[in-house]
Order: structure tokens, then C-alpha cells, then sequence
């Protein structure tokens, strides 16, 4: 629909986007309709898949970090993209090709593996679950990242906190008691006090109000605002929310926002509800949730809920 009005109203459509974010809806099609018994296959090996996408986002990070400080060539990476320019010099591509999304699947999966564990009735014992909680801490060292910073704040927090509220406004105090701390010693911490600096957070919303902001609003109309804008217009990637909104309109976003809730109310699981909010709250910079990878996630965690309930 948003390609149609588009098309309709400004004569041009970049369809690169469509495809691109589409892709993972027409695997997902392809898969389900190939796979003989497909929510049965997914009962055996979803845990094996989310597994998998965590060792294999950890080595290609790890792999990418060795690279990037020896004298192996960059474009040995998995995936190189020399056009990222001077900020990904010193940070590992990854699986995905850009550290805050690398992160945020990371995560999203990590607490899918929880949820995992839990209905599953599953004893992980101390070995693999502080493996894999290493596995998650490295790769935010590796990757240098804001996202990975504050995914490592929130994550814990939700945990303990037990309540998405609680959670939030706790994860509000810590991080501006982090920013205090952190500011006050930012000599000793390198990078992370970057993230958290003044500058940095001023640069950021100055950014935001006059080149993202301004450029979705202007000359916004309704039906822009419900199908998406002129693509000639150019949304930066940088703020997911203005992002998806700029490219695919509200009623995208709802109808997103309407399938995360129905696969959160059926699973009824609190590991699966903070791994959404993980989702949304990391998107907000760059846009995961809209990426091939989760889209096939959890439409895949949609069909292994359903078959569980049955």
C-alpha cells in the first residue's frame, strides 16, 4: 500500500527498501512452504537456530576485532563496507554488517534463548549460561557501541525488576548515575564515556530536530504520514522510529507493533516480552526490528508459540 500511494502521488518509488525489509517476510513465505510440517520442524530446531545466531554473530565479530588490529586486510571481514567511513574504522563489521544492529540481534536472540530455557523446563547450568553471557559481553566490547552499552544496563534491570515499568524507570536512574559517574571520570573509560559525554548527547539531538526531524515533517500531509513520504526526501537511517515512519508510514508501524503484541500475549513468558522491548527500545536508533533477520525471528517465534499453546 505505501508503494502504491508513492507511486500514485510522487511518480517514484525506491523499491530498494521495500525489497530489502520485505525480504525476510518473503524467506519466512518460502521456508513455510517448502518445510514438510514446518511448526514441527521449528519445535525441534528454533533453540538450535537462536543458538546458532548467537555463536555466529559473536565469531564474526571476534573475527572482524582480530582484523582490525592486526595487520590482516579490512576487507577480510565478513562483511566490509569501506563507504561506512572514519567512525566503523575501529569497529568490526560483524554478521550484519553495522555494530548497533549486530548488538541489538545479539541480544534480542540472548533473551530469546532464556525464554527458551524457561519453557522448556531446561537446567542451564553455570558453565553455559556464563558462557554465553561472556559471548554477549565481549561482542559489546568488541563493537564499541552506544546500543550495546545501554542493552547491557537495561538487560539486568528487566530481569530483576520483573515489571516493564519498574524496569524502565530504574533503567532511567541508573543510566543518568552512569552518565554522572562517567562523565565525571571520562579520562579512564575511553569509548564508553564518548557515548555518554555532553557532546556527544548534544550533537545527537541537534542532529535529530534539524536533519531527521525536519526533513520527515516538512510538508508532511496526512496520507504521508499514514503510507510514508516521497522517497526522493531521504530518511537517514540514524533514528529508526523516524526511519520506518519516513519509509513505510504509521500504518506499517501499527500493523508491526499489533504482531509483536499478539506473539507477546499468546506466549505470555516474560523473557519474550523483555526480548521485545529489548527490540523496540534498541531500534529507536537504528531500525532492527524492521531488519530481514528479526523479521524472520519472530515471525519463526510466532509459528513455535502458536504450536506450543496447541
Amino acid at each position: 500500500m505505501s508503494l502504491y500511494y508513492k507511486s500514485l502521488m510522487y511518480g517514484n518509488v525506491d523499491y530498494s527498501h521495500a525489497i530489502a525489509f520485505a525480504f525476510g517476510y518473503l524467506l519466512f513465505l518460502f521456508s513455510y512452504l517448502l518445510i514438510t510440517n514446518y511448526e514441527s520442524f521449528l519445535i525441534n530446531y528454533f533453540p538450535s537456530f537462536i543458538n546458532y545466531i548467537i555463536w555466529i554473530s559473536f565469531l564474526s565479530i571476534s573475527w572482524g576485532h582480530v582484523v582490525l588490529y592486526t595487520d590482516i586486510p579490512d576487507n577480510w571481514q565478513l562483511i566490509y563496507r569501506n563507504e561506512l567511513g572514519h567512525d566503523y574504522s575501529n569497529r568490526p563489521s560483524g554478521l550484519f554488517g553495522q555494530p548497533s544492529i549486530n548488538i541489538a540481534i545479539l541480544l534480542y536472540c540472548y533473551a530469546l534463548r532464556l525464554y527458551l530455557i524457561d519453557i522448556n523446563k531446561i537446567r542451564s547450568n553455570i558453565r553455559s549460561s556464563l558462557l554465553y553471557l561472556s559471548l554477549i559481553v565481549l561482542s559489546v566490547y568488541f563493537q564499541k557501541t552506544g546500543t550495546g552499552y545501554l542493552g547491557l544496563i537495561l538487560f539486568p534491570l528487566l530481569l530483576v525488576a520483573g515489571n516493564i515499568i519498574i524496569a524502565t524507570m530504574a533503567s532511567i536512574v541508573f543510566f543518568i548515575a552512569l552518565y554522572i559517574f562517567y562523565s565525571t571520570y571520562s579520562d579512564l573509560f575511553g569509548t564508553f564515556s564518548n557515548k555518554l559525554s555532553y557532546e556527544y548527547f548534544a550533537s545527537s539531538f541537534d542532529y535529530f530536530f534539524h536533519s531527521i526531524l525536519g526533513t520527515y515533517i516538512d510538508n508532511l500531509t496526512f496520507f504521508d504520514f499514514i503510507f510514508g513520504i516521497d522517497d526522493q526526501r531521504n530518511i537517514e537511517i540514524d533514528f529508526g522510529l523516524i526511519y520506518i515512519l519516513g519509509h513505510f508510514g504509521i500504518f506499517f508501524l501499527i500493523l508491526l507493533l499489533l504482531m509483536i503484541s499478539y506473539i507477546n500475549k499468546t506466549a505470555a513468558n516474560k523473557y519474550v516480552t523483555f526480548s521485545f522491548f529489548l527490540l523496540l527500545i534498541l531500534s529507536m536508533h537504528y531500525p532492527t526490528i524492521i531488519y530481514p533477520t528479526s523479521t524472520i525471528i519472530f515471525l519463526m517465534l510466532m509459528v513455535y508459540i502458536k504450536r506450543l499453546k496447541v
